[in-house]
């Protein structure tokens, strides 16, 4: 099927020792059929089906919905992990609408700097001036990872979004109604 880059499991990590403590990290690694002291690297390519096991033993171990862990690793990932590693990625932008509005092309600097990559696509549909329904192009089916990152995205660049999931496949992004 695929493979997840070991930078996403890593944060994945942190976010859970942050939360529960390290043991309960281990744990989390052995529901997922991981040995208990297993390390990722950042480039390693782990099998989504293994990758997406992991994340369901953490829902469960921690206790949360789907929703609650994508806005916890979207929170994480926007304005914790990704910043130190990835600053270079973040400082393009001034705001989430021209982030947003270049995800792909900055997806496929990702594909040309990280062999085997394989983030997410978007169809970006603009429905008005401040509204942009984003299709999420993806067989990981992590759409609930996509709407707490663009959640996330609008606490880093100090942006009151809304952010709402339409579909399985879709998320909807108000931006704040620019003053003229």
């Amino acid at each position: 099927m695929g493979a997840m880059k070991g930078t996403v499991l890593t944060c994945l990590r942190e976010i859970v020792i942050n939360a529960a403590g390290e043991p309960m990290w281990h744990r989390c690694l052995e529901a997922a059929g991981f040995e208990a002291y297993t390390l990722f690297t950042l480039a390693e390519d782990v099998p989504d089906v293994r990758a997406i096991a992991l994340v369901h033993a953490v829902c469960e171990k921690l206790g949360l919905s789907a929703e609650q862990a994508g806005d916890a690793f979207g929170e994480h990932w926007v304005n914790a992990y990704a910043p130190r590693l990835y600053k270079h990625l973040y400082s393009r932008y001034g705001s989430a609408r021209e982030f947003f509005a270049d995800i792909n092309n900055m997806h496929d600097r990702v594909m040309r700097h990280v062999k085997d990559a394989k983030p997410p696509r978007f169809r970006l549909e603009w429905q008005g001036e401040n509204t942009l329904l984003m299709h999420y192009e993806s067989h990981r089916g992590l759409i609930d990872v996509a709407v707490g990152m663009a959640r996330a995205m609008g606490r880093f660049y100090g942006e009151p979004l809304v952010v709402t999931k339409v579909s399985a496949k879709a998320m909807r992004v108000v931006f704040p109604a620019v003053a003229r």
